[in-house]
């Protein structure tokens, strides 16, 4: 047990002397309420009154939750609402699309150039690429 520990459950009269073999301690040093060697809090009936209390209302609050507000009449009013918003901004959009101009491809652009017309068949072009070989020291002499 730590000695901060030991000395404040000793009576005041003791902890009040100042001999050389006793401590001040009006006030306990460090810590008392965190780390390894904790005072732990006496839970009093407040605390428990106030726990309690929480717990209700967290179970209150449960109930409420799990029951439905809306009748059924009253759901199937608020999907069709939803389903005639969204047909709404179906039909906005398939005009706005309308309005809009056709895409123009780069194809369209570059036609007369004829661009992607081929001059020279491949092979014939490697033909005449003359291949480098890999000298040897054999060559140099």
């Amino acid at each position: 047990m730590r000695l901060s520990m030991v000395l404040s459950y000793l009576p005041k009269t003791v902890r009040g002397m100042r001999y050389k073999w006793y401590y001040n301690t009006e006030h306990v040093p460090g810590k008392q309420w965190t780390g390894k060697h904790r005072r732990w809090r006496p839970i009093t009936l407040t605390m428990k009154r106030n726990t309690v209390k929480r717990l209700r209302w967290e179970a209150e609050t449960e109930k409420y939750l799990s029951t439905c507000h809306l009748s059924q009449a009253e759901e199937a009013y608020i999907d069709d609402k939803s389903r005639a918003t969204k047909e709404h901004e179906e039909m906005i959009d398939k005009r706005y699309r309308a309005k809009m101009p056709a895409h123009k491809y780069m194809q369209d652009q570059l036609d007369h150039l004829n661009i992607y017309k081929r001059w020279a068949d491949p092979q014939e072009y490697q033909r005449d690429i003359p291949i480098r070989k890999k000298k040897s020291y054999l060559d140099f002499k």
